[in-house]
């Protein structure tokens, strides 16, 4: 009995692992090799952390609320490599900024085109809660859309996807590119919301920087 016990839980574990690529479309490795070296680490002088990911040459898209007040901090990569930005543009209305910095030829995460539906999967990729948990994925689904959170985000999708503090910043990827990033989240009773702001949301002045 026993050991038909543990056998279930070992099938049960092999079966969520094969999950991972049915869920998103994507073989495991693909996760890797697309995503990885395009999403970044902000490491701050207080020791804090948070997200970020490479949209064009020398150009990083994160959460506004990542970089305000801010006039130095340092990029991580996946590779190990470091950068230390100081130029920051921030987005007038919506909660997204880009980070400019002197880098070598990387990875760049594709553009969504802002087409985000309830039910659309979704790959969450940041640093939760420290930075030892850097380039954490995790998957889910859309859940709501359009959604005002806090008077402070007005155009919002909701996600299920495990995210956590130092998730913020990080991208939300649909169908392969960039459709958001993680910008807040609720946790109760073992259940988590996270709240996304849509790349759709960017100001033109900025998306020529991208684009």
């Amino acid at each position: 009995m026993k050991r038909m016990a543990i056998i279930s839980i070992v099938l049960v574990f092999l079966l969520s692992l094969g999950m991972v690529g049915f869920r998103a479309g994507l073989e495991p490795v693909d996760l890797n090799e697309q995503y990885r070296n395009a999403t970044v680490q902000l490491q701050y002088e207080s020791g804090g952390h948070a997200s970020g990911v490479v949209v064009a040459d020398n150009v990083i898209l994160t959460a506004k609320h990542c970089v305000e007040d801010v006039t130095e901090l340092t990029v991580l990569m996946a590779d190990g490599t470091k950068y230390v930005a100081t130029k920051f543009l921030e987005d007038v209305s919506d909660d997204l900024a880009l980070i400019i910095v002197d880098m070598n030829e990387l990875a760049i995460m594709p553009i969504h085109d802002g087409n985000i539906k309830v039910g659309d999967k979704v790959i969450c990729i940041g640093s939760p809660l420290n930075r030892g948990f850097g380039w954490n994925t995790t998957l889910g689904s859309v859940t709501s859309t359009g959604r005002v959170v806090c008077g402070w985000w007005e155009n919002a999708f909701i996600i299920d996807a495990f995210a956590g503090p130092g998730n913020s910043g990080g991208p939300i990827i649909i169908n392969g590119k960039l459709a958001g990033l993680c910008v807040g989240g609720f946790a109760r009773s073992g259940s988590c919301m996270v709240i996304c702001e849509p790349i759709a949301d960017l100001d033109t002045e900025l998306v020529c920087l991208i684009r």
